[in-house]
Formats: structure tokens, sequence, C-alpha cells
């Protein structure tokens, strides 16, 4: 918790993440650092201090063209009799299960 001023949440890709996760907290500070300061110049000079959380399994990973795969099987499946909703057609997020959902029972209720 910043108790005053403002707070900056950085997450870190699998690639850069992997290759950080077993640093200490200063070697992860000196590489993320001046990747954050190309996109927020000041950065660096104004950070009062940083908090370094190393979580193992934090993000799924969605392979390429996961996106153009959903959109075709959902284009395709106007006369479909069974349709597949859940967390398991996007990414696996509640919110992504409901817009999954609604969009399946849309489509029923549509036929």
């Amino acid at each position: 918790m910043v108790a005053s001023g403002e707070a900056f949440h950085a997450l870190l890709s699998g690639e850069a993440a992997g290759s950080l996760i077993d640093r200490s907290d200063d070697e992860v500070e000196a590489a993320v650092l001046p990747e954050v300061e190309r996109y927020f110049p000041g950065v660096t000079e104004a950070k009062r201090f940083a908090h370094i959380v190393r979580w193992h399994e934090a993000e799924p990973k969605s392979p390429v063209g996961r996106s153009r795969a959903i959109a075709e099987y959902r284009r395709r499946g106007a006369a479909r009799r069974v349709w597949l909703a859940g967390d398991y057609m996007g990414m696996p997020w509640t919110d992504e299960a409901a817009e999954t959902d609604v969009s399946a029972a849309d489509r029923i209720i549509a036929r």
C-alpha cells in the first residue's frame, strides 16, 4: 500500500518474467527500470521503493492464433446443435467464462 502519492505496477511478459524470476530483487529492478523508463521518463528518479513479487504460475499462456481459431469456431457454428462455453474458449478468467456463456445462450435463443 502506498500511503500517499502514486503507485506504479508492472507485470512482465512470460519470457522476461521467466528469465528474471530467480534473480535477486536488485537484479530484477535493474533489468526492469530501464524498460519502464523508456515509456515513463522520470519514473526511476521518482521511485521511492520497489516491491517485487514472484508468482511462478501467474498467467496462463495462450498460443498465437487462438483468437482467430475461436472466431472461426463461432463463425462456422451457425447450424450447431451444441455450443461450447467456459473460460477455455478465450482466457481462463471468470469474465471470459461469462462472455462465452452469454454468447452461447444468445445463439441458442436465436435458433
